[in-house]
This record gives structure tokens, C-alpha cells and sequence, in this order.
């Protein structure tokens, strides 16, 4: 029916109810029978209602999410501990490879008193292969008790989809790019070295640096930049926590990039100072021997409240090499003293000369001072014999 015709019905159906309230209550059998007679006009309307009008008068219904997953026990028996509910869970999804079942959500019933962890094939959204349904969930009660359920069914092998090889060996030369890059940037490596190694791992051609090569190589480098982890817990908030990192990690690692603390000075006896400085083997051995070196104290920076010390050698025409770096809020004469003497000792255990004869820095008050105690120690007290020169 057209629009017109629909309003035609409409207006029959208002004039119907209009003499229905006009009706006296002594004919109830009359009003009952327009009434019916009205919807039913009005159910003949919709019915035979075609054309694009149809679809408007339809309601809309938002789809649905599926079909519910139906579980089963895998077991009878319960777990204590969530690890080895866990443990027993992958065993029955039968991975292997290492793989091992991923927690996806987590619920609560109040009804119950239960909670739930929900759990998913690691093939369920893997790239190159079809769709894994297998899911599993780890239901804990106010006991403790853990019962462990799998989707009702068996769990389908794994089949790849096509162009998997493709997409496999494409995975596997940028697993191998992520770890070159990775290597450099931790050996301080810039971006031409970087793109020299992956040349010389036989990854591209001398003449085949492509812009999403690069563009690969320098994402990659600020992501490891960012996340960096050397291997070196956080420490807590308070300071005994940061007193036992430090000593914790005072002594002088076998990995040549692990940081480890040189020097600290923060306990209740050392009212004089808070300070704690931190460097790595490589950077001792590579900057050790140089004869010039610097140091200064940077204020306000953004990502620490504290001053930050650093100390380094130089290298002409204008090339600062680190060899250590901290925190101290005090810019002292007995500070600056503390850290090159704590450079000093630290070269001596891993048998390296260093002894500057130069020293470049502003004019603190405290360099000075400092500068001539520690050259004093550096060149009168050594730990081995020396030449007439006074050389180690």
C-alpha cells in the first residue's frame, strides 16, 4: 500500500474510537466489535504493506553474539593451587611447542560465589592458521577449590591456511631483523651501524636499504629504546629499598651490559650526601684509559627529582664518552671525590688503567678540591708498581 492509503486507515481507526467513547455503557457488545474491527484494519494495513515502506516499519535488532560456548568438566578432581590447574588445563588442549592456553577475561558470579577465568586457544587468533574454537575456564569457589572445564567437543588439529609458507618466512627474516636491532642498540650502536650489521647478516643487499627498511629499523630501535630492561629490577619507593638495590647490586656482573651500583652514600651516617652511582663493565673497559675527562650536574630534569651526575671521558674534537652515571643532591667537593675514587677502584678490580691527567668541567668550587685529591690518590697510591714517572 501506498503512503496515502495508510493514512486513509489511519483516519478510519481514529473515527472508530471516536464513536466508541461516544457510545453509552449500556451497548458494551457494539463498542467491543468496532474496537476488534479497528485493529484489524489496522493488522491488514501492516500486512499487506510492501516497498520500501516495509523496511522502515520494522524494528531493528542489533546482531547477536553468537552461540553460547558449552562446557564440560575435564575431571572430576579439584586444584588447590591455580598453576597446577593451569598446567593440567594445557595438558588437555595437548599443546605443544611450549605453547600454552591464554587467559582472555575473568568473571565474578555473586549468585554463585564463584570466579571464573576464562581462557583461549593461543590458534584462536594466530596469523596463518584457521580459527581455533577450543576454549577452556578455571572455576574457583570460596574454598579455594579450582575445577577446570573445556569446551564440549574434541580439539581440532591446527591447519595451516594457504600462503602460510609466505607469511612464515616473512615472520622469521623480521624475528631475525628484531634481534640484530636489538643487539645494537644495546651495544650503542647508531642507525648506520645498525643497517651495516643487517648487510652483513646477509638480510638485505649493500644496495637495498628500502625506505621500509629503514623505517622498520628506526621503530624498532625507539620501541627497544623505550622498554629497554637490563636485566636490573626496579627498586621500591622507600629507602631501604633503594639501599638494598644498591647493594644488591654492587658487585661487578659477567654480562658487559648488565648496570651495576659503583658507589652509594644514603644511610643515617651519611647526612652529608644521597647519592648512588651506577655504570656497566663495557663502559669502563671502552672509556677507562682515556687521559681527559669531564663531569657535571644536570638540575631539573623532567624524569628524575634529584640532580643527575655524569661522569666521562672525551674524546677530540668534541666526543663525551660515558663512564658513569647517577644521582646526588649535593654538588660537593666530597661528592665528586666519592665517585672518582669509586671509578678508580672499580677500573682497579678489572685491571684497567685509569688515571686522567685532565679534567674539564665549570667553575663549581668543588671540582677543584676534588680534582687534586683524587689525582694525588690516582698518581701516589697505586696499586701495583709504577716507573719513575709515576706511571701505572
Amino acid at each position: 500500500m501506498t503512503d496515502p492509503a495508510i493514512q486513509t486507515k489511519l483516519t478510519e481507526i481514529l473515527q472508530l474510537l471516536k464513536r466508541q467513547q461516544s457510545t453509552p455503557s449500556a451497548q458494551p457488545s457494539s463498542a467491543h466489535t468496532d474496537d476488534v474491527d479497528a485493529f484489524q484494519v489496522l493488522d491488514n494495513a501492516d500486512a499487506t504493506t510492501t516497498g520500501p515502506q516495509a523496511a522502515t516499519i520494522e524494528p531493528l535488532r542489533r546482531p547477536g553474539r553468537g552461540r553460547a560456548v558449552e562446557y564440560v568438566k575435564a575431571t572430576e578432581s579439584s586444584f588447590d593451587d591455580l598453576a597446577a590447574a593451569e598446567d593440567f588445563l594445557n595438558d588437555i588442549a595437548g599443546l605443544s611447542d611450549g605453547k600454552r592456553m591464554s587467559k582472555c577475561n575473568d568473571y565474578g558470579s555473586k549468585r554463585t560465589a564463584t570466579s571464573q577465568l576464562r581462557y583461549r586457544c593461543p590458534f584462536a587468533r594466530k596469523k596463518g592458521f584457521a580459527v581455533c574454537k577450543f576454549v577452556g575456564m578455571i572455576s574457583c569457589d570460596l574454598a579455594g577449590k579450582r575445577t577446570v572445564y573445556v569446551s564440549a567437543g574434541p580439539h581440532i588439529p591446527h591447519q595451516p591456511l594457504p600462503g602460510f609458507e609466505e607469511y612464515h618466512a616473512e615472520n622469521t627474516r623480521k624475528e631475525k631483523l628484531r634481534s640484530i636491532v636489538d643487539d645494537c642498540v644495546k651495544k650503542g650502536a647508531k642507525v648506520d651501524a645498525t643497517l651495516r650489521a643487517v648487510i652483513d647478516e646477509g638480510m638485505a643487499a649493500s644496495d637495498g636499504i628500502t625506505k621500509e627498511l629503514e623505517t622498520f629499523v628506526y621503530n624498532r630501535r625507539a620501541k627497544v629504546i623505550k622498554t629497554l630492561n637490563l636485566g636490573v629490577p626496579k627498586p621500591g619507593d622507600s629507602m631501604l629499598e633503594l639501599i638494598e638495590f644498591c647493594e644488591a647490586n654492587s658487585a661487578i656482573p659477567s654480562d658487559p651490559d648488565s648496570v651495576f651500583c659503583l658507589c652509594h652514600r644514603m644511610g643515617d651516617d651519611d647526612s652529608r650526601d644521597f647519592m648512588a652511582i651506577f655504570s656497566t663493565r663495557r663502559l669502563l673497559e671502552t672509556n677507562g684509559r682515556l687521559s681527559t675527562v669531564c663531569l657535571d650536574y644536570t638540575f631539573k630534569l623532567s624524569w628524575c627529582s634529584m640532580p643527575v651526575v655524569a661522569y666521562g671521558g672525551l674524546l677530540a674534537p668534541s666526543r663525551f664518552c660515558m663512564l658513569a652515571l647517577g644521582y646526588s643532591i649535593s654538588e660537593s667537593a666530597s661528592s665528586v671525590k666519592f665517585l672518582m675514587e669509586s671509578v678508580r677502584d672499580t677500573c682497579r678490580a678489572l685491571s684497567i688503567q685509569h688515571c686522567p691527567d685532565t679534567m674539564v668541567g665549570d667553575a663549581a668550587g668543588g671540582y677543584d678540591v676534588a680534582w687534586e685529591g683524587v689525582r694525588r690518590l690516582l698518581r701516589l697510591e697505586p696499586p701495583t708498581a709504577m716507573d719513575a714517572d709515576f706511571v701505572l
